[in-house]
């Protein structure tokens, strides 16, 4: 079994001149690249699986991933997905990744 874990935070700003309300969120993927996951990921969904929920995101929302096996592997930071160039660092970064 592949190991994922998604958290999604969400809040919502009201502008009081407009009435607008925007909403953005954090999304954050741990995921496990520890030397089973050759096994259990051995057709290695997990990037692409990262990238469609990354594609999904609004511009206003952000996101990180943390890499681990027995530490941390990668950490991407928390970047904007609304910034085209680094979300296609983050990835080109993704599909870098190995199991280990």
């Amino acid at each position: 079994m592949a190991c994922l874990a998604c958290v999604f935070l969400c809040s919502g700003i009201v502008h009081a001149a407009d009435d607008e309300i925007n909403e953005r969120c954090i999304v954050s993927v741990a995921v496990d690249v520890s030397g089973s996951m050759k096994r259990t990921d051995a057709n290695r969904d997990m990037p692409e699986t990262i990238k469609m929920i990354l594609d999904a995101c609004d511009e206003n929302d952000y996101f990180s991933i943390v890499a681990y096996n027995d530490k941390i592997a990668y950490y991407s930071g928390l970047i904007s997905a609304g910034d085209g160039e680094a979300c296609l660092s983050l990835k080109n970064d993704l599909d870098a990744l190995t199991y280990a």
